[in-house]
C-alpha cells in the first residue's frame, strides 16, 4: 500500500459528518527519537478539530475511555483540557478502541470516520490475553475493522513512531476503505539508500528488550541492531524498514549500532555472530518485532534504510 505524508490527511476541506479520533496513550507511545508519540498524536488530534464538522476523542492503553464526547465543533480548549494532561501507560487494546468507537458512532452524523493514532503495537486482546502482536491479536483486530466496514464507517490510521507496526495499519485501514499515513511517508516511499539481506539473531540481554520477562520488555523501544555503516546510513533521516520478503510484511524499527558501548559484552562474548553483523551478514531483532513478522531466528528478511 502507498503510505501517504500526513499533511495529506489534513488537506482539502472539512471534514464532514462525524470524526471520532483513537488516541493511543499505551506505554509504547513514550518511547522514541525526539518528541514522545504520545505528543505527536495530541498534536495531530488538534488539528483534527479545526477540520471536523463534529468531533470526539477516545484514548486508549488496556482502557478505553472517553476523552472528549462527540459533539459539533467542540473548542479547542476543552480538546486541550481533555487530551492535554494525558501521559502514556499500560498495553495497547486496540481491538476494544475499535469495538468501543464503533458503538459511539452507531448513531451518530454520517458520514462516519475513525482517525487512529497509534504506534500499531497492539499486545492487549478482549478477553484480557496479553500477547505482543500475537496472530489472535491481530486476527480479532482486524474482524473489528470488517465490523466498521460493514457499518459504513472508515477507518484512517496514522502510524506514528520509528517502531510502528505499519502493516498491521496497513491492513486495518484497507479493510475500513480508509489510508494509511505516516509523518514522513514519501520518505519511505523513495528509493533505499540501503538495503541489507540478513539472517535474523535475537536481541541480546544487554538491551531491555532483549530480556525475558513482559514487564523488562517493557523498558525500551524495541530496536533492530546492525552495522555501524547501516546505523550511520540510518542516523542522517531516521527511516527503516523491516520486511519479511516471503509475506511482505513490513515493521519500521529504530536502529543501533552493533558497536553501541551497551553492547561490549555481547560483542566479547558472541565474537562470531558480532562479526556477522559488522559485515551486513545478521542483524540482532527483538522477538516482538520478529513475532509480528512471522520471523524466527535464523530466517532472513531485508532491512531498508532510506
Amino acid at each position: 500500500m502507498l503510505h501517504q505524508r500526513l499533511d495529506e490527511l489534513l488537506a482539502g476541506g472539512p471534514f464532514d459528518g462525524t470524526t471520532l479520533v483513537l488516541v493511543d496513550r499505551s506505554i509504547s507511545m513514550s518511547y522514541g527519537f525526539g518528541t514522545p508519540k504520545l505528543e505527536v498524536c495530541k498534536g495531530i488530534a488538534r488539528k483534527i478539530l479545526e477540520k471536523a464538522r463534529a468531533f470526539g476523542v477516545l484514548i486508549f492503553d488496556h482502557i478505553v475511555e472517553v476523552a472528549l464526547e462527540t459533539t459539533p465543533k467542540p473548542e479547542a480548549g476543552e480538546l486541550e483540557r481533555a487530551i492535554g494532561p494525558v501521559p502514556a501507560r499500560g498495553m495497547t487494546a486496540i481491538s476494544s478502541a475499535l469495538r468501543m468507537a464503533a458503538s459511539l458512532l452507531d448513531r451518530a452524523v454520517e458520514p462516519k470516520r475513525i482517525v487512529l493514532l497509534s504506534d500499531g503495537r497492539l499486545n492487549f486482546s478482549l478477553d484480557g490475553t496479553i500477547n505482543e502482536c500475537g496472530p489472535n491479536l491481530r486476527s480479532e483486530a482486524l474482524a473489528e475493522a470488517r465490523k466498521l466496514a460493514v457499518n459504513g464507517i472508515r477507518m484512517d490510521c496514522a502510524a506514528i513512531g520509528e517502531d510502528s507496526y505499519v502493516w498491521i495499519l496497513d491492513q486495518l485501514s484497507e479493510i475500513a476503505g480508509g489510508s494509511t499515513y505516516i509523518p514522513d511517508g514519501d520518505l519511505l516511499e523513495a528509493e533505499p539508500r540501503l538495503i541489507l539481506e540478513a539472517e535474523i539473531h535475537g536481541v541480546p540481554e544487554e538491551l531491555p528488550a532483549g530480556r525475558p520477562t513482559w514487564a523488562k520488555e517493557l523498558d525500551s523501544e524495541h530496536l533492530v541492531v546492525a552495522s555501524k555503516e547501516a546505523f550511520y546510513a540510518y542516523s542522517e533521516k531516521r527511516a527503516a524498514l523491516l520486511v519479511n520478503k516471503a509475506s511482505g510484511k513490513i515493521v519500521r524499527v529504530p536502529l543501533l549500532s552493533i558497536e553501541d558501548d551497551a553492547l561490549k559484552p555481547f560483542r566479547e562474548r558472541r565474537m562470531s555472530t558480532a562479526k556477522s553483523v559488522r559485515e551486513g551478514n545478521a542483524i540482532l531483532v527483538d522477538s516482538a518485532n520478529r513475532r509480528s513478522l512471522d520471523l524466527k531466528p535464523g530466517d532472513k528478511a531485508l532491512l531498508k534504510i532510506f
